[in-house]
């Protein structure tokens, strides 16, 4: 799910479309990011701070209103105490924003019989709740027309349940956004900086190594993540799952991360 997920948003750049290096004119190419994905949500209404914030739970405090308050600045948005809203100047550039991702997906997946997997993932994020709060909202949003962009819309679903997932499970280990991006990068073998709160817990040595106390709560944390996964698939058997996983092997897309 994440190899396809990724290799729509690659082609969704400003090197690969005269729209889009229009829109990136428009509008700064930091804010790129947070138009494309949230482009959707502002079409359709107001999009929550803090469900935007829950979306990019990685960033750094502040860094996603700092990147609304960008565009707002420009005219594109306006916002409240706790909601953004497009202006009637913005539409158009988010109307290119799905329009570059259905053309995407579309190109890449033209030639497959898509109507298996999409039905699929129809029926697995139907049921999602708003316990899951991205992907219930991403969910709701109003079905596009093309059915690639809506086989794409529902991939990313699939992709916003598991974050959640991950989020609970490292918050129940005791860690933050923060210390989880440090451990994770120290366990793949990166060096992190400001990890003496790792190193107290005894989950990182003093030369920035991780610890097996480390390793052991990195491979818990994933072990959670899946078992709280596992609720969102109930909808299907063992059958359909494997079934599903098959199709969706089969489909074509190099994504950034496919490797």
């Amino acid at each position: 799910v994440d190899r396809l997920v990724w290799s729509v948003n690659d082609l969704v750049s400003p090197e690969r479309s005269d729209a889009l290096a229009a829109v990136v004119e428009s509008i700064g190419a930091s804010a790129l990011r947070n138009v494309t994905h949230f482009a959707p949500f502002w079409l359709a209404g107001p999009l929550s701070i803090q469900l935007a914030e829950q979306r990019f739970v990685y960033d750094p405090p502040g860094a996603v209103r700092s990147g609304f308050d960008h565009l707002a600045a420009k005219g594109l948005l306006t916002i409240d105490s706790t909601s953004t809203s497009a202006t009637e100047t913005f539409r158009p550039l988010l109307e290119t924003c799905v329009s570059a991702r259905a053309d995407a997906s579309q190109r890449l997946w033209a030639d497959v019989a898509i109507a298996p997997v999409l039905e699929t993932v129809e029926r697995l994020t139907a049921s999602i709740g708003p316990d899951h709060p991205v992907a219930h909202a991403h969910r709701s949003l109003p079905a596009p027309e093309s059915p690639w962009l809506r086989l794409f819309r529902g991939l990313t679903t699939l992709r916003y349940i598991r974050q959640h997932d991950h989020v609970e499970a490292w918050r129940a280990a005791g860690l933050d956004a923060s210390g989880i991006k440090r451990l994770s990068t120290v366990s793949e073998g990166g060096s992190a900086s400001e990890v003496d709160d790792l190193i107290g817990r005894g989950l990182v040595d003093e030369s920035g190594s991780i610890t097996d106390d480390g390793a052991r709560l990195r491979v818990s944390i994933e072990e959670e993540t899946n078992r709280r996964n596992e609720d969102s698939w109930r909808s299907i058997d063992q059958s359909e799952q494997e079934r599903f996983l098959r199709l969706v092997t089969a489909m074509p897309g190099e994504g950034r991360s496919a490797g």
